[in-house]
C-alpha cells in the first residue's frame, strides 16, 4: 500500500460577521504524513451503496490533536477534495473522500 502526504483543511471562525450577521470562516491547513488510501470491499459496497463507492475513496490518516468536526477538506497533490464522512478508529482516522482517485 502506498503512503503519501496530505494537507487537512479545517474551517475556523474568524470571530467576525458579514453584513447579514453570518459568521465568517477561514481555512487552516494541517500537514499530515503517512496517509494511506484503501480499496472498497464488497461489504463496504453493501453498507455505503454503489453511488458512494464509485465516486469516492477511503483515506486513512494518523490521529490528530485537532477536533475532527472542523475538518472539511483534504488536499492531496495540490488537489482539494471534500470529506463525506469521518470516523476515529483509534490507530487511524478514516475519511471518505469524494472524487479522489490514485
Amino acid at each position: 500500500m502506498k503512503y503519501f502526504n496530505a494537507i487537512l483543511i479545517e474551517k475556523v471562525s474568524t470571530g467576525e460577521e458579514d453584513e447579514l450577521g453570518n459568521e465568517i470562516f477561514e481555512e487552516k491547513e494541517i500537514s499530515v504524513k503517512g496517509c494511506r488510501a484503501t480499496e472498497w470491499t464488497a461489504d463496504d459496497v453493501n453498507v455505503y451503496g454503489r453511488d458512494i463507492t464509485t465516486g469516492s475513496r477511503k483515506v486513512l490518516v494518523k490521529p490528530l490533536n485537532e477536533p475532527l468536526k472542523d475538518i472539511v477538506k483534504i488536499s492531496i497533490n495540490n488537489n482539494k477534495y471534500d470529506i463525506l464522512s469521518k470516523k476515529d478508529l483509534g490507530r487511524w482516522i478514516l475519511f471518505i473522500v469524494k472524487g479522489f482517485r490514485l
